[in-house]
C-alpha cells in the first residue's frame, strides 16, 4: 500500500500523530475556471489518518481537474506530495483557492461518500 511505503522509517511518529486527510478530484471547465459552481467529484478519497492516501480514478482526456487535499489537522502547516500516475502526458500546475471554493470542495467531498452518509449531510 503506498502508506506503507511512504513510512518515515525510524521518522515514523516522532513529532505528532498523524493527521486525518484526504483529498478531492474536480472537474473544471478550465485551468483558472472557479470551483464554486462544482457539484459532483470526479474522485475523493475518505478521510483516513496515514501518511498517505490514494484513489483509482479514470480522468479524460483533454479535461480540467482540481486535486483539493482536505485535513482535519489544526497543528503546523502540512507539505502535500501530490503524485500521478498516467500512459498519456498529464500537465500539474499548483494554484491558490478562495474560501468559497474551499467549500464547494468539501461540499462536493461529502457528497462523494456512501449514500449512508450523505444522507447525514443533506444531499
Amino acid at each position: 500500500q503506498p502508506q506503507e511505503r511512504l513510512r518515515a522509517g525510524i521518522f515514523d511518529r516522532l513529532f505528532e500523530p498523524l493527521a486525518c486527510i484526504g483529498f478531492v478530484v474536480l472537474p473544471i471547465s478550465g485551468p483558472s475556471a472557479s470551483l464554486v459552481d462544482v457539484q459532483k467529484a470526479a474522485a475523493a478519497t475518505r478521510m483516513h489518518c496515514r501518511a498517505a492516501v490514494s484513489v483509482d480514478c479514470w480522468l479524460q482526456p483533454g479535461h480540467s481537474y482540481v486535486v483539493v487535499p482536505l485535513s482535519f489537522h489544526d497543528g503546523a502547516r502540512l507539505p502535500v506530495t501530490c503524485a500521478c500516475v498516467s500512459s498519456r502526458p498529464v500537465l500539474m500546475q499548483q494554484r491558490s483557492l478562495h474560501p468559497a471554493e474551499i467549500t464547494a470542495a468539501w461540499a462536493a467531498y461529502a457528497r462523494s461518500g456512501p449514500r449512508r452518509e450523505r444522507s447525514e449531510v443533506g444531499d
